[in-house]
């Protein structure tokens, strides 16, 4: 899969950071922040076992977290990193941005689900317990993640018990079919912190040299889009 990252650098050290993502890759510790996930990528490769944690009442975070991976995050579209590289990791030290694309198999890439899909499954009925709103929420998550989140959305809005609830999406960031039906999401979200993006994913670290297509400093501007979900309007 075809990925893309966007970052912000300082302008004396842009052709150094370039030079080196093209000939190491990119690494935890190596300038990208670590995003730790659950890795339950075992566990999904025997469709039994998934399924029996998909239903088990009793499933926490103890169980899905058992295991972790360190990972560098991502998007599936050039818009989406434009966000990130023109915008979000900005700043006044930080102002040259970058774009790196990349490649890597699904088997090394997860959602990152901590702006969106963890928030929305946690709080979606804080407010609002209405059928209506809870169909709303249910067909634009099946819009942005595909029909294969269904059966957990099922599950996760049957149930009060929030510690479920955040273990119901550590199972659906690690389905490689949501994993894909996001990759193909054309619509924009805008998550729990103001962040605008169609698609966001967590990759396993490292990215070696060899996945890197380009990396290059980006003349385009992020012109805020029309959103189609907005975390905030559906917790109000």
């Amino acid at each position: 899969m075809k990925l893309f990252r966007g970052i912000s650098i300082p302008s004396d050290m842009v052709y150094d950071i370039i030079d080196g993502i093209k000939q190491n890759g990119m690494k935890v510790g190596n300038g990208q922040q670590s995003i730790m996930v659950a890795d339950l990528r075992e566990e999904y490769e025997d469709p039994v076992k998934w399924k029996n944690l998909v239903l088990k009442d009793s499933l926490n975070i103890n169980e899905t977290r058992e295991k972790t991976v360190e990972t560098i995050c991502a998007c599936g579209d050039k818009d989406s990193s434009l966000y990130y590289a023109c915008k979000h990791n900005r700043t006044e030290n930080n102002a040259i941005p970058i774009l790196i694309e990349f490649e890597s198999p699904i088997q090394n890439i997860w959602i990152d689900g901590r702006d969106f899909l963890f928030p929305v499954i946690q709080f979606w009925d804080r407010k609002k317990e209405k059928t209506q709103h809870k169909t709303k929420i249910n067909k634009g998550l099946i819009e942005v993640f595909g029909e294969d989140i269904s059966k957990y959305l099922d599950q996760s809005v049957e149930t009060k018990d929030m510690d479920r609830r955040i273990a119901l999406v550590d199972l659906m960031i690690n389905d490689q079919k949501v994993v894909a039906g996001h990759f193909n999401n054309i619509t924009w979200l805008q998550g729990r912190y103001g962040t605008f993006f169609k698609s966001a994913f967590s990759v396993r670290s490292p990215i070696q040299h060899s996945q890197i297509i380009n990396v290059q400093i980006t003349n385009d501007q992020f012109i805020e889009p029309r959103v189609f979900l907005d975390f905030r309007e559906l917790m109000s």
